[in-house]
């Protein structure tokens, strides 16, 4: 299948744009601009491109800032696998056909991206295991890797199985997703994304 589209995904902080949000701000510039706040420092934040501690273990200035706006811990505004290094790329690009785009551009907001998505191309090639194992997980984090994107399973739900937080799943699939972005997983994470071909 020709790949007619090329997609550009962007990662960004959804912890603290929901926050803003949650604040009655439609966008990170009008909340800078309400509480004093550089505006490209606040971008950083929302790309990820800004660490929580700085290399001497200290929470950085505009972190706390932010979190003194919102009034919550800047721990809960940042993922934790960004606490100590930020996003070197925080947007890749991936080729798709046109069915694939349809799927995408078409689908209702409520719906998600797993939902439009055979999830059998994973299972039966195996190819979230393998992921998973070049992401260097345990076996319980391949578990809960695979309960969560191939099973569509909520934070919530394994949780309950694992005896976790919520908040500790969301970590472990944070850990996992950094992982499989690394250099050396690239070659495996392309192999993963054309199984939606």
């Amino acid at each position: 299948m020709e790949k007619e589209y090329r997609l550009n995904l962007k990662i960004r902080n959804a912890l603290l744009l929901k926050a803003i949000e949650d604040e009655g701000f439609d966008n990170p510039a009008k909340f800078a601009k309400a509480h004093g706040l550089s505006m490209q420092g606040i971008y950083n934040l929302c790309r990820l491109r800004t660490s929580l501690y700085t290399s001497d273990m200290k929470i950085r200035t505009l972190w706390a800032k932010v979190g003194e706006a919102l009034d919550i811990d800047p721990h809960n505004l940042c993922p934790e696998a960004n606490w100590l290094e930020p996003f070197k790329e925080n947007s890749f690009e991936a080729e798709v056909s046109g069915e694939q785009m349809a799927k995408l551009a078409y689908m209702p907001k409520q719906e998600s991206l797993e939902q439009t998505i055979d999830v059998s191309m994973l299972t039966d090639g195996g190819l979230m295991d393998e992921l998973c194992n070049a992401a260097h997980a345990n076996k319980r984090n391949r578990q809960i890797m695979r309960e969560r994107f191939v099973e569509g399973m909520t934070l919530q739900e394994i949780g309950l199985k694992h005896n976790l937080s919520r908040d500790r799943v969301r970590q472990i699939e944070a850990r996992g997703i950094r992982n499989l972005r690394s250099g050396e997983n690239q070659d495996r994470l392309k192999d993963f994304l054309s199984a939606f071909d």
